[in-house]
């Protein structure tokens, strides 16, 4: 468990240092399954503060039962 936490313990700005569009963050979250949670994290963070666009957030598949 401890090992585990070593490998996750940094910031997403570690692994981004100065994304300039929310596609950056998004790709770097796909590229690199590890910090997915976090780049979602980033990007609905950026998305709620926004005050220069109106905004809904849908996420495809989210609430399906299988």
């Amino acid at each position: 468990m401890t090992a585990k936490y070593e490998t996750m313990n940094y910031r997403l700005s570690d692994k981004l240092a100065d994304p300039k569009l929310l596609i950056q963050i998004v790709e770097e979250g796909i590229n690199n399954p590890e910090i997915a949670t976090n780049a979602i994290a980033e990007i609905l963070e950026q998305l709620y503060n926004s005050d220069k666009y109106k905004t809904m957030i849908a996420v495809d598949n989210y609430n399906n039962w299988y």
